[in-house]
C-alpha cells in the first residue's frame, strides 16, 4: 500500500465522501454517499468489496502508501481547511463518515432490490472474491474507538443482510465485540509481519507489539471467531528462521489462512523509512534488486511453511509489478486464487 504525491490542493471528494458544512460554513465530519464499493481485492483472494467508513488513519504505517493514492491524495476536499497536511500528517488524523452506516443500509437496500431484476446487477460475487466486504483497505478498521463504533455498526448492518465480512486490523479493539464476530460470515486477521519488535518499532511505531496482536486473535478464536493471519510487509533482511518463527507463533491462533505479502517499495513509503534509519532499503531501490529480493523472501516464505506444517494454508500475494519480472505462470497460479478458507 504506497504511492506517490504531496501537498495541499485536494480535488473535490475523498472517495464517495464531502465534507459537510454548518450554517456558518463550518466544516463537519466526513459524510457518505455509498459505502461500499467493487474492489481489485479479489486478485488476492480476499474481497469483492471494500468499506471504509473513516478518512484517515491514526496507526500511520511508515511503509504504507495510502495517503498518496487516489483515495486521498486526488479526492481530498479541503483537508487543509481542516488543518491536515495529508501526506505528511498521515498517522495524525481521522474524519468518521458520519452517516456511514445509513448510507450502507440505503446501498444495501438498493443492491437487493437490483439483484432481484433481471436487467439490473445487484451483488457480485467473483471465485476468488466470495463476494466478501471487506474493512478497510484505506485505514485499520479499529484504528479508535470512533472507528470501532462505525464498523461494528456496519458489520451488524451487513449480517442483517446475510453478507459476508472479512475484518484485517494490526489494533485491538475488536476483541470488546467477540460475540458479533464470532458469526460464519465473518473472519479476522491480524497483520504480524514478524515478533521482532525493534524491526516493527521502525515500521510501525503506533501498532500494538505483535505479541498482544496475537494473544488477542488467540482469545478471538477461543471464543469462537474464525481467524486468519497476514505476515505483511515482510523485509528483505528476515532470514528464514524468523519467518519460521513467525509461523509457528501465529498458527496458535489457528488461522484458516496465512497471507503473506513483502515490502513492496514505492519513493514515498522509501522516504518515510529512510527517515526513520530502516537499515534494508538498498535492497529494494531499485528495480532489480526488489525483484530479487521479493523471491528470495518467496522461497523462504515456502520453506518455512513447509517446516512449520502449514503450506497448505500459505496464501501468496505476489504483487503487479512483478509482471514480466517472474514467469508468468508462477503469478498466475496465485493471482485470483481462491484461499483454502470455509465461509458460511
Amino acid at each position: 500500500m504506497q504511492k506517490e504525491g504531496t501537498g495541499k490542493n485536494l480535488s473535490k471528494r475523498v472517495g464517495d465522501t464531502e465534507p459537510s458544512t454548518d450554517g456558518a460554513g463550518a466544516i463537519q465530519p466526513f459524510e457518505a454517499k455509498t459505502a461500499i464499493g467493487k474492489s481489485a481485492l479479489s486478485r488476492k483472494g480476499l474481497a469483492d468489496y471494500t468499506a471504509n467508513p473513516v478518512v484517515g488513519c491514526k496507526v500511520g504505517c511508515r511503509h504504507c502508501a495510502i495517503p498518496f493514492t487516489p483515495a486521498i491524495r486526488t479526492k481530498g476536499r479541503n483537508l487543509d481547511e481542516l488543518g491536515v497536511a495529508y501526506g505528511t500528517d498521515w498517522g495524525d488524523y481521522s474524519f468518521p463518515r458520519t452517516n456511514f452506516v445509513a448510507a450502507l443500509d440505503q446501498q444495501l437496500q438498493r443492491m437487493e432490490k437490483a439483484g432481484r431484476s433481471t436487467l439490473v446487477p445487484g451483488f457480485e460475487e467473483t471465485p476468488a472474491g466470495r463476494g466478501i466486504t471487506m474493512f478497510s483497505i484505506n485505514h485499520d478498521p479499529f484504528q479508535d474507538q470512533p472507528t470501532a463504533d462505525i464498523v461494528v455498526q456496519a458489520i451488524a448492518k451487513l449480517l442483517d443482510h446475510d453478507r459476508r465480512i472479512r475484518i484485517h486490523t494490526r489494533m485491538l479493539l475488536y476483541r470488546h465485540n467477540l460475540n458479533l464476530l464470532a458469526h460464519p460470515k465473518v473472519k479476522v486477521g491480524a497483520s504480524i509481519p514478524s515478533f521482532n519488535e525493534d524491526r516493527l518499532r521502525l515500521t510501525e511505531p503506533k501498532a500494538p507489539s505483535p505479541t498482544a496482536r496475537l494473544k488477542t486473535l488467540t482469545e478471538a478464536r477461543r471464543q469462537g471467531v474464525a481467524t486468519f493471519v497476514t505476515i505483511a510487509p515482510t523485509t528483505p533482511d528476515m532470514a528464514e528462521a524468523e519467518m519460521r518463527e513467525t509461523l509457528d507463533r501465529v498458527l496458535t491462533a489457528e488461522p484458516e489462512v496465512i497471507f503473506w505479502e513483502p515490502y513492496n517499495p514505492d519513493p514515498v513509503s522509501l522516504a518515510n523509512l529512510a527517515a526513520a534509519g530502516v537499515p534494508w532499503l538498498e535492497q529494494v531501490e531499485s528495480k532489480a534488486a526488489w525483484v530479487a529480493s521479493v523471491m528470495d523472501g518467496w522461497e523462504k516464505i515456502e520453506a518455512a511453511a513447509k517446516a512449520t506444517g502449514c503450506l497448505d494454508r500459505l496464501h501468496i500475494w505476489p504483487d503487479h509489478a512483478l509482471k514480466g519480472y517472474v514467469d508468468q505462470a508462477r503469478l498466475d497460479e496465485w493471482w485470483y486464487r481462491p484461499t483454502v478458507e470455509h465461509w458460511g
